[in-house]
């Protein structure tokens, strides 16, 4: 059993050894989703190309042929592991569904079992020989069937995670120039290797490129999420805190350029994507004036009435400014919270409140003692005047009188028209 070691092999040990700094790298995150899926996308791309190398060294067919099969677990299953990372990493979860990674294990599974059934149909390879005349010894076959099904299976994965890194692209907040370029890379980059081995433009080299092209856009991402955080945290901060929040929000970036808005604020000002990188003193006038104290104050806030005329707004703004972790400043976030309401509120709570102490300034009441004449009955006031009892309550509250004559006095004072009433009303009774 000998085994040949070649110089050509040394882009699958690249791919090996960076597939392990990313592992390591994923296993202080295994406990989170993202995590484990970049540490099985890691060993499916460690065993590919491990296994490749045993391939490319042993010179037995019989064990080279065994090394080509159990490759496949590492080839069938990297495709579709490398898409859910993306969908995670460009935090598109919604195609995560049971259903959905159910049907992209169906395709691998299948071929992984007619890899190992093929010497009984040969559906994935057949006239396998062995060539010897290059450096290193190689195996020649002709593709079977399946293996084309497999084949288109895995590009259309590779192109479902490029599409899904597209519609990331086309989506706020909007990538910075490096960002962009991560993005890109991490999406074009796999597809190289894939179509340099198919179309066999190095076929001199005599080794598969796939495997070493996909551990460079896993070392890409690892990057990207490490140096960027492009992995869950800003898309999920701004998926459900941005664009469910009613307040308006927009973030500028260090020239006060605007750089994102979330749809509270696109209404608010009437803005849409022409918006993007324009300066701000364009877009929100009514800053202008504290523009000076926006831009030298760490923390800003301030009411900021603006609208239409026949219904102005008014809102109580704060911003904050934005630091890189090398403490340069990246941009500031502008908060603006509707407080018309409250305002209408406080103004309409403060008005009453005036009615009332208004109110309460004229209202008189009596109380405590009273000094009364116990002759005349005659009252005296603070000046130490005597008045009459009717003229000093009406003047010192809202009482009325109407003058009239009790009984007794009726009765002494007219008997006759007393006696008068009284025999009406016994008339009446009877």
């Amino acid at each position: 059993m000998s085994f040949t070691f070649s110089f050509y092999y040394t882009p699958l040990i690249i791919a090996v050894g960076l597939s392990l700094l990313t592992s390591f790298y994923a296993a202080q995150y295994r406990e989170r989703t993202d995590g484990k899926v970049l540490l099985i996308l890691s060993f499916s791309i460690v065993w590919w190309s491990f296994i490749n190398i045993l391939e490319y060294g042993f010179n037995d067919l019989a064990i080279k042929s065994l090394c080509a099969k159990l490759e496949y677990f590492g080839i069938e299953f990297a495709p579709p592991t490398w898409m859910i990372f993306v969908a995670i990493y460009t935090d598109q979860w919604k195609w995560l569904t049971r259903r959905n990674l159910l049907l992209l294990l169906i395709i691998p599974v299948i071929t992984i079992v007619m890899v190992f059934t093929n010497e009984y149909h040969g559906l994935m390879r057949y006239d396998v020989a062995l060539d010897t005349n290059g450096p290193f010894s190689i195996i020649t076959k002709k593709y079977g069937f399946w293996f084309w099904i497999a084949t288109v299976f895995n590009n259309c994965i590779m192109l479902t995670g490029l599409i899904l890194i597209f519609r990331r692209l086309t989506r706020r907040p909007f990538f910075q120039t490096k960002q962009l370029v991560i993005m890109l890379f991490v999406g074009l980059f796999p597809w190289l290797g894939n179509i340099l081995y198919l179309s066999k433009i190095f076929a001199w080299l005599r080794v598969d490129l796939t495997s070493t092209f996909l551990a460079i856009s896993g070392v890409v991402m690892t990057f990207g999420m490490a140096r960027y955080h492009l992995l869950s945290v800003v898309p999920l901060a701004r998926e459900f805190v941005l664009e469910n929040i009613s307040d308006a929000i927009m973030v500028v970036d260090g020239l006060n350029r605007v750089v994102d808005f979330n749809d509270s604020c696109r209404k608010l000002f009437g803005l849409d994507e022409k918006n993007i990188l324009k300066p701000l003193e364009e877009i929100l006038e009514p800053l202008n004036a504290h523009l000076d104290e926006i831009n030298s104050s760490e923390t800003f806030s301030n009411e900021i009435t603006f609208g239409k005329k026949s219904n102005p707004r008014t809102y109580y703004l704060r911003v904050h400014k934005l630091y890189s972790q090398r403490q340069k400043l990246r941009g500031r976030i502008f908060h603006f919270h509707d407080i018309t309401e409250r305002k209408a509120a406080e103004h309409e709570r403060e008005k009453i409140i005036a009615e009332l102490k208004n109110a309460l300034e004229k209202v008189d009441t009596l109380s405590g003692y009273l000094p009364i004449c116990s002759s005349c009955k005659k009252i005296r006031d603070d000046q130490g005047y005597w008045e009459e009892v009717e003229k000093y309550i009406s003047s010192h509250s809202k009482a009325q009188f109407s003058h009239t004559l009790c009984n007794e006095c009726m009765q002494r004072l007219y008997p006759e028209e007393y006696e008068r009433i009284m025999k009406r009303r016994t008339g009446k009774k009877k």
